[in-house]
């Protein structure tokens, strides 16, 4: 329950920044290419999956797997939202 209502408020924060901060023209570009981004990589990680799990066994791809999403925060640790504090005061106008 409480890793739901964790999702569901991180995607209205997620939402909210992403109206307010994102030209009116650009918003449905963007939108579309957050999701396509987010659901299109689940066949694929379901291909490979599938291709370690018949390779390997499942045990094999079930430790690959837990072992992948516990480094996936070091991608925000080495890159540049790690120097970042504050959203920004205002959207940037070009």
């Amino acid at each position: 329950m409480l890793l739901s209502l964790g999702v569901a408020v991180g995607n209205v924060i997620k939402g909210s920044f992403r109206q307010t901060y994102t030209p009116h023209h650009l918003l449905g570009r963007v939108t579309v290419s957050m999701q396509m981004l987010n659901y299109g990589t689940i066949p694929l990680a379901a291909l490979l999956a599938g291709a370690i799990g018949a390779a390997y066994g499942t045990g094999t791809a079930i430790a690959l797997t837990t072992g992948w999403l516990a480094l996936t925060p070091v991608i925000l640790l080495v890159g540049p939202l790690r120097r970042r504090r504050d959203l920004p005061a205002a959207p940037e106008v070009p």
